[in-house]
């Protein structure tokens, strides 16, 4: 079952309420914090959030029309992600980094041949 519900960013779109469906059993009062979130994810993926200044304040109303039920600052927490690629450089002895020794491929010969 979809729960409808509306939200707004004032300090962005002014009085423009967003309409939004989220699938399970929320209640606008108990659960207003994770609706929050829900919308500023929301914000952020449809509406151009990406691009926006954080953290965001979230109204939250239960119809178009209706008062706000709650007002919230949302934070948008950025995840580091790492990615590694092989550099070939050469040890002291002049053969490259990433050729084999005894063991094979492991974190501490690579470690070692690199520093």
């Amino acid at each position: 079952m979809l729960k409808e519900f509306y939200y707004s960013i004032p300090e962005h779109d002014g009085e423009t309420r967003f309409e939004i469906r989220v699938a399970g059993s929320y209640d606008l009062k108990d659960d207003a914090e994770t609706l929050a979130e829900i919308c500023a994810q929301n914000y952020h993926y449809h509406h151009d959030g990406w691009d926006t200044k954080w953290p965001l304040v979230v109204c939250i109303y239960e119809t178009k029309e209706s008062p706000e039920l709650g007002r919230f600052s949302v934070e948008r927490e950025e995840v580091p992600r790492f990615s590694a690629t092989p550099v070939k450089k050469k040890r002291a002895d002049g053969e490259p980094c990433n050729v084999r020794r005894g063991g094979g491929w492991n974190a501490e010969n690579v470690l070692r041949d690199t520093l």
